[in-house]
């Protein structure tokens, strides 16, 4: 049996493929409704890119149970650098932050009207400067 293997050419050195690597998609399939998918450049620009997305039984469908890997560097130094898919792909992550931001309303909208996430977001950045939404919340 011979291995069916695709390449896609892409020149990072002018940076012009930049935006193709955010654009095209790449999708493996098993055969039993589940999947791995997301962007070449390895950002997940959508809610169902994952690296494995389980087809469960009802009631809960389709589930992103990895969504990602993110690589970890120790340098002789002993520092450490944690790359994501963004970085990768020399993208911005405050810019990936906005998009991720920006998806994650329109889906709320989307399923709970302009309304309901309206009062959801009411005073969201002194929620935000108080704490509440990160991992590393000191207590005081």
């Amino acid at each position: 049996m011979t291995a069916i293997i695709r390449r896609v050419a892409y020149s990072a050195a002018d940076g012009t493929d930049l935006a193709r690597l955010l654009a095209d998609e790449w999708l493996v399939t098993n055969g039993l409704g589940g999947y791995a998918g997301g962007t070449v450049g390895g950002v997940l620009t959508r809610r169902y890119h994952g690296l494995l997305v389980a087809a469960l039984p009802a009631p809960w469908g389709r589930t992103v149970m990895l969504s990602a890997l993110w690589e970890r560097l120790r340098f002789p130094d002993r520092s450490i650098a944690v790359l994501t898919g963004e970085e990768r792909a020399g993208i911005a992550p405050e810019l990936m932050a906005y998009a991720a931001l920006y998806t994650a309303l329109t889906d709320l909208v989307g399923s709970f009207g302009e309304e309901s996430v309206i009062s959801l977001v009411n005073g969201l950045g002194a929620r935000v400067k108080k704490g509440e939404f990160t991992l590393y919340r000191s207590r005081q």
